[in-house]
């Protein structure tokens, strides 16, 4: 480069959602969810991933996200092909005796694992597919069951090595699906090396061990001593979960800033910088919000039950269990069905809110491409993906963004 040239502005990244709209979207879609029995549910997801791409720039150009929700439920029920006979089986392992049962369940298991890294690679390939910028496709190659099998064996080896070996899996599976993605004719790369994340992962690996040491003392001393213990173990139980978050937030950080760092396109470089200190605050943000409203609905249904019982209460001194269990009828019953399914619907919006839209926002935020002009001549390449995976994974329950 001359000393005329002035090196290209790096393209950053831009998130221009806004919670409330997200809020009457997933309001809305889970009032849907129930006379449609569920069913809802892939137009939501459909909906929450066109909101998250739309809002979503760089370079003042928005991500576009392309499938439907048909494709979606149609995978789904292609997917529940695969489940049948599975369950199959397991219903005929509770026939057998207790060893021919642990062993089957445990080889169902082993294959199940297998086929959520199928059903994740495949589910990575159906949104890439669905995912365009500048009107040009991302898409992805290489093998979902070589994927999977290379999941598979890196899972026994962390579990092996009781988890020393996790920087290398990371590293080794982030690498794969990277080197195998593409946006339009221009092949991704990532060099993600283990050493990346291993600081910060074995220093907060040989403290796991301290704690976890200290903590079977401590249990010990509680056993000892019961008065005292008590207190004693709530305090280092609520300390070892607070260190756990604590080791999670800046491992994650410090992966996933580094990794997607290593990744290029072509000449354009990718950055990410994420602190730990944002994903600590989101959390305790998600778990304020969370215990406010778990506070408010308890004293709600406090206040109800308090206020049918005052109604009762000239004759509740005379009235057996079962006369009150009478007195409440089965009203009451799907009452506290409805409490609970309400309370599930209202943690599945916290969650999306305050959770999956933060994240998504701090990565929009944090990330650039270095020398984006080198993009300016790539040209649109790949097809849409059939739907299977995403409905494996659905049925696993995990449809990701």
């Amino acid at each position: 480069m001359s000393q005329t040239e002035i090196a290209p502005e790096p393209f950053v990244g831009q998130f221009k959602g806004q919670r409330t709209h997200l809020f009457l979207l997933l309001g809305r879609g889970l009032l849907l969810l129930v006379p449609t029995i569920g069913i809802y549910r892939f137009w939501l997801l459909t909906q929450k991933r066109r909101f998250l791409w739309s809002r979503t720039f760089f370079g003042g150009e928005p991500l576009e996200y392309t499938g439907t929700a048909r494709e979606i439920l149609f995978g789904f029920l292609f997917a529940l092909a695969v489940f049948v006979p599975v369950y199959g089986v397991f219903a005929y392992l509770t026939t057998q005796d207790e060893l021919v049962a642990g062993i089957g369940s445990a080889v169902m298991g082993l294959f199940l694992l297998l086929l959520t890294g199928f059903a994740s690679f495949r589910s990575r390939r159906f949104r890439l597919t669905r995912t365009l910028w500048r009107g040009i496709r991302f898409h992805q190659t290489g093998s979902a069951w070589k994927y999977a099998f290379m999941r598979f064996g890196w899972f026994i080896l962390v579990t092996l090595t009781a988890g020393l070996a996790f920087p290398f899996m990371a590293a080794h599976l982030f690498r794969y699906r990277f080197n195998h993605t593409w946006y339009g004719t221009q092949r991704l790369k990532s060099v993600a090396s283990w050493r990346h994340i291993a600081g910060p992962f074995y220093l907060f690996w040989v403290l796991f061990v301290v704690l976890a040491v200290a903590f079977l003392v401590v249990i010990g001393a509680a056993i000892a001593e019961p008065d005292a213990g008590a207190v004693l173990v709530s305090v280092a139980t609520l300390l070892f979960f607070v260190f756990l978050g604590l080791a999670y937030s800046v491992i994650a950080s410090r992966e996933r800033s580094r990794f997607v760092s290593s990744i290029s396109i072509g000449d354009t470089g990718v950055r990410l910088r994420l602190r730990a200190r944002s994903l600590i605050g989101m959390y305790v943000l998600f778990a304020i919000v969370l215990t406010i409203t778990a506070v408010v609905i308890s004293l709600a249904m406090g206040a109800a039950a308090a206020g049918f019982f005052v109604s009762l209460q000239a004759e509740l001194p005379n009235m057996s269990f079962e006369t009150v269990m009478q007195a409440l009828g089965p009203g009451a019953l799907f009452l506290a069905i409805g409490a609970y399914l309400a309370f599930l619907a209202i943690f599945a919006i916290l969650t999306d809110l305050f959770l999956a839209l933060s994240y998504w926002k701090l990565v929009a935020a944090n990330i650039e491409l270095t020398n984006p002009s080198a993009l300016d001549n790539v040209r649109a390449e790949g097809e849409e993906a059939p739907s299977f995976g995403e409905g494996l994974v659905d049925a696993f329950g995990g449809g990701a963004y």
